[in-house]
């Protein structure tokens, strides 16, 4: 029976990953920062440890949790005060040379459509982190998803905050379903290792007014929403559409479906159609 550690199981898209291993008989060993808490899985072999670290105790930690893994899977990354750069690549690093000394057969990496071309610092040290595993000896799997429902909520979020809501003109996202990108990273690490494997997308690519004005809706809120041409690179990637993989509509939620789950369960919300020309 395969035995995987997940690092970061007890986050966004770890503790998924965790899940749909139980899910499919896996024995599941969870990496997290914290120690276990009171509605954690009994069922998981949970170890704290510290990527971002150095010191003996951290790495005699990491070294420990590594130990009679065949796989792991890597969606850690950095919260609070830890800069994502100490988790992406330094962390990254310190795990593939654990996983190296331990044996560990294939690493699976979760990664991020678009980060060769978005200048952003954070793609930047996932791109980085890529680097690293592929130039592991350790046998590897990546996989490249588009952006997770929740996340793009809360981006919504933080543009709606003031009466005058502006979205980047002219730019689209494929909101993928987190467990959805969960359950095909379990997937990857109880199969072969598979190089870098086909991106992972939403089932829509949809246009960020379309995106905002439906948030509002989901809410019951009103706002003036107006497209802004965001300038520079960064921008010219947001329109042409860098962040999206339209050829791979792997999951199946879209993000009406997701909107309905997330909604204040006071407000009804009624599906409408993208718009399109809105963008």
């Amino acid at each position: 029976m395969t035995t995987v550690l997940v690092t970061g199981g007890s986050g966004r898209l770890g503790h998924h990953v965790v899940q749909a291993l139980l899910d499919a008989g896996a024995p599941a060993r969870v990496l997290s920062r914290r120690e276990r808490a009171t509605g954690d899985p009994a069922v998981v072999d949970w170890r704290a440890a510290d990527l971002t670290s150095d010191r003996p105790e951290a790495v005699a930690a990491l070294a420990a949790a590594c130990e009679g893994v065949d796989v792991i899977v890597h969606t850690a990354k950095g919260a609070g005060q830890t800069t994502t750069a100490a988790v992406e690549v330094q962390g990254t690093a310190r795990l593939l040379t654990a996983a190296r000394t331990a044996g560990v057969g294939h690493v699976v990496y979760i990664s991020i459509v678009g980060i060769e071309t978005t200048p952003l610092p954070y793609y930047r040290e996932k791109l980085a982190a890529e680097r690293l595993v592929r130039e592991s000896a350790i046998p590897w799997s990546i996989l490249r998803a588009t952006q997770f429902h929740d996340y793009v909520g809360q981006m919504i979020a933080d543009l709606t905050r003031f009466p005058v809501a502006v979205y980047p003109a002219g730019a689209s996202l494929q909101p993928v379903a987190v467990h959805e990108v969960a359950r095909r990273l379990s997937e990857m690490a109880l199969a072969q290792p598979a190089g870098m494997a086909p991106d992972f997308g939403g089932p829509e690519v949809l246009p960020m007014g379309y995106l905002v004005r439906s948030w509002l809706r989901s809410r019951g809120m009103r706002r003036l929403v107006l497209p802004f041409p965001l300038p520079g690179a960064f921008g010219a990637a947001m329109r042409s559409g860098q962040q999206t993989s339209p050829q791979h509509r792997a999951g199946t939620q879209t993000w009406e479906e997701w909107l309905a789950q997330a909604a204040p369960a006071h407000l009804a919300t009624t599906p409408s159609q993208p718009e399109g020309s809105h963008a």
